[in-house]
Formats: C-alpha cells, sequence, structure tokens
C-alpha cells in the first residue's frame, strides 16, 4: 500500500520512519508545513519526496492512504480535504481540540472512529 504522512514532528517523524520500514507499505510522500522539516526527514530518508503545500501532494503523489500527524489545530481541515479527495485517511488523536469540530465526523458517511 502506498501511504503518505502529513506532518513531521515528533509523531508524524515516527510513523513515516515505520511505514518506510513496513513490508507491506510504501512510504511515497511526507507534507510538512517547513522545508526544514521535510529536508530533515530526507536526511534519513533520502528516496522520499516531500512538500511543504497539500494541495501540491495531491496532485502529485499517488498515496493511497494518508496519515494525518499534523498539529491538532490542523486534524480537521486537513482530514476534511483529504477526504473529500477520496482519500483513506488515518488521523492521529485527537481529532481536534473541541468538541464542536470533532462532530462534523459523524456527518460523514465513509468516517469510522476507531
Amino acid at each position: 500500500m502506498k501511504v503518505a504522512v502529513v506532518g513531521l514532528g515528533r509523531f508524524g517523524r515516527l510513523h513515516s520512519l515505520t511505514v518506510a520500514g513496513l513490508a507491506e507499505a510504501d512510504l511515497v510522500g511526507v507534507v510538512a508545513r517547513r522545508s526544514e522539516s521535510v529536508e530533515a526527514l530526507q536526511e534519513e530518508l533520502p528516496d522520499v519526496p516531500g512538500w511543504i503545500d497539500l494541495e501540491v501532494a495531491l496532485s502529485e503523489c499517488d498515496a493511497e492512504a494518508w496519515v494525518v500527524a499534523s498539529t491538532t489545530a490542523s486534524h480537521v481541515p486537513i482530514t476534511r480535504r483529504l477526504l473529500e479527495a477520496g482519500k483513506t485517511v488515518l488521523l492521529e488523536k485527537p481529532i481536534s481540540g473541541t468538541w464542536k469540530s470533532e462532530s462534523w465526523s459523524h456527518s460523514w458517511p465513509r468516517v469510522r472512529q476507531i
């Protein structure tokens, strides 16, 4: 399975390294707000493409599944955009910082909380 990771903080880096080490998965891209974060990960995984713009990544990356490990405040808008693009998403917890923004997920038929 082709996987991309959005967010390269502590958890995003961990998800990226974990996916890269799985025989059943290929890490085909990473997205971060800062180019320095992308470059730091590419020092460890030089063959993994990176972007600082989610829209560009969506148009250029052929990932089947996306891991969202960005800042909590960005979880909902990023996840919503990926779902709108028809992508499968693993969202790092918490969904958001507020109950109000979490409630959107109940109106999406494709969303399963596990």
